[in-house]
């Protein structure tokens, strides 16, 4: 990690969450905006581990009380989308992932605190913004997926979503959600991808692995049977 010099990708999650914010304590609502890109989506993802995903969940579920509480992920679909490959070449996809896997180093990360958006309420990551660019950017041009036009500050952003909202936010769990600002985690890891035709919230029953890499020098973790 890098805690030295600008971070643009930090900065960027803090003025989502500003806005929401400001819109929840302006209208008495922050309701989601219209969902419209559904999915299925092709994209790399690394999975939080269990350590610091369950005790995020948690908090995130008791600020948002009962009503809000089926909108949380649960811990073993919190993850960091590395890029989304929808317009990637298609052929031998899962190969090209597996070479970008093996030439790139593991990412150090730890959790500086929760925020929300209109539609989320996430997990903003402390790292390395050079290092993760680097890694986004590697993974589509080696899987041969086109630059976006908004792709040099979001690819600065290192954030997991805890919660998409089923419905507007009231008051209440508006501050609730931001008393966990600095509800952070211990530094870990990003050592494993998963190449993954998903829905937006990593379901289990709505994502289909593709494959699953160490990346350089790691190694996968474990995952519970089903």
């Amino acid at each position: 990690m890098n805690s030295r010099g600008p971070r643009p990708g930090r900065l960027a999650l803090a003025v989502l969450h500003a806005g929401a914010d400001l819109r929840l304590r302006v209208t008495g609502t922050a309701g989601p905006p219209p969902d419209r890109a559904p999915g299925p989506f092709t994209s790399c993802v690394a999975r939080l581990p269990p350590a610091v995903a369950e005790p995020l969940c948690r908090a995130v579920a008791e600020a948002l009380g009962a009503a809000g509480a089926p909108s949380v992920y649960p811990p073993d679909a919190v993850h960091v989308t590395i890029a989304n490959l929808d317009r990637a070449s298609a052929g031998e996809l899962p190969a090209r992932v597996a070479a970008w896997a093996d030439a790139q180093p593991p990412l150090r990360a730890r959790v500086a605190g929760i925020g929300y958006s209109r539609a989320t309420a996430f997990a903003a990551l402390d790292l390395d913004e050079s290092a993760l660019r680097a890694a986004r950017r590697g993974l589509r041009r080696v899987a041969g997926a086109p630059e976006g036009r908004s792709a040099g500050l979001r690819d600065r952003v290192g954030a997991a979503n805890l919660a998409r909202f089923e419905r507007p936010l009231d008051a209440g769990a508006g501050r609730a959600l931001t008393r966990l600002r600095r509800h952070g985690s211990a530094p870990f890891t990003l050592a494993a991808v998963e190449l993954v035709r998903t829905d937006k919230v990593l379901s289990a029953a709505g994502t289909e692995i593709l494959g699953a890499y160490a990346l350089r020098g790691g190694h996968m973790p474990p995952r519970e049977s089903t």
